[in-house]
């Protein structure tokens, strides 16, 4: 049997199939496989994983049957919120005889700090190059950047082709319009912590590829305003206050 951490996480890349690398892990004939996946909370928007779903994992853990390895599979686990971290702590600092908690997540430095401490953590394999469509490429590449995984999946799921189309739009009114156009933007996202960090990677990705061709002060500000909200944004600060500081 391949040796398994108790608790592990995964660093994948952005556009991978988490809930996929997380079964490769499961090589035993018997192995038991718990997958808890993001979703939208029951009568609301908000997308995560929650604290009912940690207190539901504890229970199947509690039940599972004496004997067989057990694999928890948490993707993406960045998306637990914070009172779903906290409970499972529980599960990290009590560790049991044949389970497995495997985090992956392209975001692990969104992970509060206790569940870092408490967990090995490797980087999934990267991703093989795939042909992408000419007349995409050059946009595919530029939404992507470096990301491999990325790429291949803007190539061939053309609802996530469409759905960064529009994002990337709105970043570009957000980077470079008008003031009342940015905070109208602004409007659509700050709601979410999840959209509000796309439209900033996204703004960052016009930002970047400006720089490199005109770096002016200006332009070296507006990009660092961009990084100092994405930062914040993801140490839980204030969404709306922090992109209201990238345009005022």
């Amino acid at each position: 049997m391949k040796y398994l951490p108790q608790s592990l996480i995964v660093a994948a890349e952005r556009g991978q199939d988490l809930a996929e690398i997380g079964r490769s892990f499961a090589t035993e004939k018997n192995d038991h496989v718990i997958e808890l996946l993001e979703h939208k909370k029951e009568n609301g928007t908000t997308v995560g994983i929650f604290v009912d779903d940690i207190r539901m994992l504890r229970e199947l853990v509690r039940t599972a049957k004496k004997g067989t390895r057990t694999l928890v599979i948490i993707a993406d686990a960045a998306k637990m919120q914070i009172g779903a971290q906290n409970a499972l702590l529980k599960l990290l600092e009590e560790p049991r005889e044949n389970l497995h908690l495997l985090l992956v997540t392209p975001a692990p430095e969104q992970l509060s700090v206790t569940i870092l401490s408490r967990c090995q953590r490797i980087n999934a394999n990267s991703a093989n190059a795939i042909e992408i469509p000419a007349e995409k490429r050059a946009k595919i590449a530029f939404m992507a950047g470096d990301n491999q995984a990325e790429m291949n999946k803007l190539a061939t799921d053309e609802k996530y082709f469409a759905a960064q189309s529009e994002l990337f739009e709105q970043a570009k009114i957000f980077f470079g319009a008008k003031k009342y156009q940015r905070l109208t933007v602004i409007s659509g996202v700050k709601d979410s912590r999840d959209k509000a960090l796309e439209l900033l990677r996204a703004s960052l990705a016009f930002g970047n590829f400006m720089l490199r061709s005109n770096h002016s002060p200006n332009l070296q500000q507006q990009v660092k305003r961009l990084l100092e909200a994405d930062d914040a944004i993801r140490k839980n600060g204030n969404v709306r206050l922090w992109l209201l500081k990238t345009v005022v």
